[in-house]
Order: C-alpha cells, then sequence, then structure tokens
C-alpha cells in the first residue's frame, strides 16, 4: 500500500487544502495561480501541523504495523529545497523530526529481549556509501550485491562484509550518529542552496536480538570461506585452463589430468561451502519465523530523496550539475514505475532500473509492505517556486493514483 502525505511549508501562499471533496481518505491539493491547479493525494496536512502531527500521521501507522504484523515500512521523504523536507525528517534540538521521534518510539516499544539496529548509506547515482563509516582512512563505499534466493545486501567493497550496523539504545545515541553521518554527505553547486543534498540518504532499522546476531555472524563466517574458496578456485584454475582450452578446446589436458576432472575437483569444495552458506542462511530465517517476534520479520526505513529542484538550475550548469538532474530524475522515475508495478499486482517489479530502487528491493516486491510519501511543499509569489510546487505535486499525485 502506498499513501501520500503533502505537508505545506508554514509561510505557503496560493495554496487551498480541501479535505472533503473526495472521501475521508483522500484530499485534493490546489494551488492557485493565474491557471489554477488541483491535485488528489492521501492526506493533506495543514500548514500549522506540528512535528508531532507529522509523525502521528505518517509515520506511527508503519512503525505498529511492523512491530505487530511483520510488515516492512517505508518513508520516502520528497521535495525541493526550503519546503521543509528537512525539518520534517530531522527537525531541531527542541523540536525534533521524524526520524528522531521513530527512533524514540521504537526504543520505547521493543519487544523484550530485543535491540534496535541502524544502519545508513547515502546513494549517489550507482554509488553506494556507509554514512556510519567516519574514519576518513576507510574506504567507506559499498556494493549491490544479489544472493541466489534474490535477497539484495549492501556490502564492503572489499566484500569483507556488510554495512556498518549500531546498536541504539537511546535515542540521543542516534542524534549523534545521524548528525555524524550527515556531514558524509555529499552536496551540490546546482540548487538554491549550495548546502543542499543531491544524494539520497537510507536509514535502515532492524529489531534483532542475540541469537540473530549469533546466526548472522555465522552466515558471514560461511559467506567468507565461500568467497575464499571462489577465489582459490579461480586463481588456480584461470591461467591454466585457458591456455589449455584455447590450445586443445574441451579435450584439453592440465598437468596430465583431463580439463573436466580438474574442473570437478576444484568444484567440489566451492560446491560444498555454497550449501554451507545456504544452510546458515536457512538457519537464520528459520529462527526469525519461529520465534514469535513479529518485528524480526520486517525492517523500516526512512529514504531523504534529493532534493527536486531541477527547475532551479540555470544555464550555467556544468557537466556534474547535469549528470546530478539527471540520476535524481532518473532515480524518482525508478520509484514511480516500482510503485505502480507493485499496486497493479504485476509479477516483475523493475526494482534494478535505479540503485536506489534496488537497494529498496524489500519494499516494492513484498506484499507485505507498506510505504507513505510525505511530500513538503512551499509554493510563494515567485514563478519558479510555483512551478516548483506543482511539479512535486505532479509526481506525488500520480504516485497517489495508483492506489489498489
Amino acid at each position: 500500500m502506498v499513501q501520500v502525505i503533502v505537508r505545506p511549508h508554514p509561510d505557503s501562499q496560493h495554496l487551498l487544502l480541501d479535505k472533503d471533496s473526495l472521501d475521508k481518505k483522500h484530499a485534493v491539493v490546489s494551488i492557485l495561480h493565474s491557471k489554477p491547479r488541483s491535485y488528489e493525494v492521501t492526506q493533506a496536512l495543514t500548514p500549522q501541523s506540528s512535528q508531532s502531527q507529522v509523525f502521528t500521521n505518517a509515520l506511527e501507522p508503519l512503525l505498529n504495523q511492523w512491530l505487530t504484523k511483520g510488515d516492512h515500512g517505508a518513508l520516502f521523504a520528497y521535495g525541493f529545497t526550503g519546503t521543509g523536507k528537512s525539518y520534517s525528517l530531522f527537525g531541531i534540538p527542541e523540536n525534533p523530526g521524524g526520524i528522531w521521534l521513530s527512533a524514540q518510539y521504537l526504543l520505547e516499544n521493543l519487544p523484550t529481549g530485543s535491540k534496535l539496529r541502524c544502519s545508513m548509506c547515502e546513494i549517489d547515482g550507482k554509488s553506494v556509501k556507509d554514512l556510519l563509516v567516519l574514519d576518513e582512512t576507510i574506504n567507506g563505499q559499498l556494493t549491490v550485491r544479489v544472493d541466489e534466493q534474490g535477497s539484495v545486501h549492501l556490502r564492503k567493497a572489499d566484500g569483507s562484509g556488510p554495512l556498518r550496523r549500531v546498536v541504539l539504545e537511546t535515542a540521543q545515541e542516534f542524534q549523534v550518529l545521524w548528525e555524524q553521518a550527515q556531514k558524509s554527505r555529499r552536496v551540490g553547486s546546482s540548487t538554491v542552496h549550495d548546502a543542499s543534498s543531491r544524494t539520497h540518504a537510507v536509514v535502515d532499522f532492524e529489531i534483532v536480538n542475540d541469537r540473530i546476531v549469533e546466526l548472522e555472524e555465522a552466515v558471514e563466517e560461511k559467506h567468507a570461506a565461500y568467497i575464499a574458496i571462489s577465489n582459490q578456485k579461480d586463481d588456480a584454475l584461470k591461467e591454466r585452463i585457458e591456455e589449455a582450452y584455447k590450445r586443445d578446446g574441451p579435450n584439453a589436458m592440465v598437468d596430465g589430468r583431463p580439463l573436466a576432472e580438474l574442473l570437478q575437483e576444484h568444484g567440489k569444495p566451492h560446491e560444498e561451502s555454497l550449501l554451507a552458506l545456504d544452510e546458515a542462511r536457512r538457519m537464520l530465517g528459520e529462527y526469525k519465523e519461529t520465534a514469535g517476534i513479529a518485528a524480526f520479520l520486517g525492517s523500516f526505513s526512512m529514504i531523504d530523496m534529493a532534493g527536486n529542484d531541477w527547475e532551479q538550475a540555470t544555464t550555467m550548469q556544468t557537466a556534474q550539475a547535469k549528470k546530478e538532474h539527471s540520476d535524481i530524475n532518473a532515480s524518482l522515475l525508478a520509484v514511480k514505475e516500482c510503485f505502480r508495478a507493485m499496486q497493479q499486482g504485476k509479477r516483475h517489479i523493475p526494482f534494478r532500473r535505479s540503485c536506489l530502487t534496488q537497494i529498496l528491493k524489500r519494499y516494492f516486491s513484498s506484499a507485505n509492505s507498506n510505504c507513505v510519501m510525505l511530500t513538503t511543499i512551499y509554493p510563494q509569489e515567485e514563478e519558479v517556486t510555483l512551478k516548483q510546487t506543482m511539479n512535486t505535486l505532479l509526481y506525488a499525485s500520480s504516485i497517489a493514483k495508483m492506489r489498489t
């Protein structure tokens, strides 16, 4: 299920919210322009809505579905620079935003004996970076991997393990962690504010316990062994096999032995290590299924989408700025197409069209997923901001219309 909730900036102009024009589940947002436009969404908050109201309407239902039913939940924050998107997500110390309130809510409602774990990454085109690797001497680049079961994993570029995941004890710990991570995000120079991020950030929450961590460590151990054996096999065979095959074809002999025999010899430990890895993954999945805690099965993510500021670009755009716009547009289109396919019940979800949708595959491909797009707008007198607002609402309403 996908819902679109609009949050206008407190100083919005040329705005009309008609909450009762359709039914209790839907609203119409109108921009009073020389050519007025109206856009249908799921819910429209007032410009005076508080941070707690945003949390209650947009986030708390997703968190409860995860905690009680094990559903996957995701909030996509979307809007151009200056509309209050960052404020809605992060807030300020005396008035915290949705991410901090979510961490606090989860910590207060954790199942007995479980822990809240968090990871953060940045998506810049096709590049992914671990935002919790704060040591500049360590490479924080990540690679997207898909296992034999089709599950997507983010792993260190050298293949040595998953991205960094931190267990949280308090919401204040999360706040400090996020502030540190924000300093690592890349900013662009093509928007109204030079400090605006031109990347997507994903904050991922999981609920685990000691047994899950133990089983995950076993999976990592088997995965490392599998990779090591795979590399040994490749290194041992590649040069000799290529040379022999080029010379004699399938009947080639290597070190006096048939090529097929050599392949079989090296293939056996490789196959055994893969079976051991599959068994470790099976045990982890089985434990989550049978532990009696629904939240072990799901997850929750908040996605700070790059500002859609292309209307504010100038003719002096650099090649880098143009690439930023192209990457952002491609990501936005990919998200919309994945939502469309999901809502239409299609078997094929085109999540491979962007790095963002590939990483968030579980929210598009699972029947037990709930998504909210929190759309922030700030219509003003200037023509460019009205255009930006209408573009934002056009995109948001196109997703809202995909409801089943």
